[in-house]
């Protein structure tokens, strides 16, 4: 997993400082302000008791101010395709809610769906960014996984990235008028920060029945993602 998600960040013009805790990767978003991402690897959800460690290692890694409020924390966790998924949403929620030196962000998946996407991954000869910028807006992969959107699979697992991952570039075609609704999701996620954007999906797609999922469509899964009131711009 470690090897998809340093080539979706890489692409996107960040740089990768390896450390012994993970991989710190930083971005000069302005010229004044520079966002940080740690992505770790884990084999349980003891995150928070750690958390102190993993920021000092950050702050000692880079001299900058921007460390104390614009640093991201995604945990790139491996679980069992047995765990009961309350428990793990319900455990995935303590951390992410965890108000203290990082935004969170878990990022869970099995060893069966990885490798799977890697296989899918390498059957087409695709960069790993490419390959799931093309499939997230494939209707056959969506509806696999609106099927069913906690089972585990390839599918699934592409949408979690995108989710946790949130500035992928997703490739709508213009002329289907969903291009602006990403815009302006990236603009939420530039300006206000991951955390809201994760807080919107949780609220608008998260509470709904396994029924109300399998009926609702791609364009008003959008549509509930996009702000009600317009961004301030100045």
């Amino acid at each position: 997993m470690k090897t998809i998600v340093n080539d979706i960040f890489q692409k996107h013009g960040y740089t990768l400082q390896q450390l012994p805790e993970g991989n710190l990767f930083s971005f000069p978003m302005e010229t004044s302000k520079i966002s940080f991402w740690l992505v770790i690897e884990k084999d349980d959800l003891e995150i928070l008791d750690h958390q102190n460690g993993y920021f000092k290692a950050c702050k000692n890694a880079i001299d900058s101010n921007d460390i104390d409020k614009n640093t991201s924390l995604l945990i790139l966790a491996k679980v069992t395709e047995t765990i009961k998924f309350k428990e793990l949403k319900e455990q995935i929620l303590i951390i992410e809610e965890d108000p203290y030196q990082f935004k969170k962000l878990v990022l869970f998946y099995s060893e069966n769906e990885l490798e799977a996407l890697k296989y899918e991954i390498d059957d087409v000869l695709e960069e790993p960014l490419s390959f799931i910028e093309q499939n997230i807006i494939a209707s056959e992969n969506f509806s696999t996984y609106k099927t069913n959107p906690t089972q585990f699979s390839w599918q699934s697992l592409i949408y979690r990235i995108t989710h946790k991952i949130p500035f992928i570039k997703i490739n709508v075609e213009k002329d289907n008028n969903l291009q602006s609704l990403f815009d302006t999701n990236y603009k939420i996620l530039t300006q206000k920060g991951v955390a809201e954007f994760d807080d919107k999906m949780n609220s608008s797609l998260l509470s709904l029945t396994l029924e109300d999922f399998q009926n609702i469509s791609s364009e008003e899964i959008l549509k509930r993602l996009t702000p009600e009131t317009p961004l301030d711009e100045n």
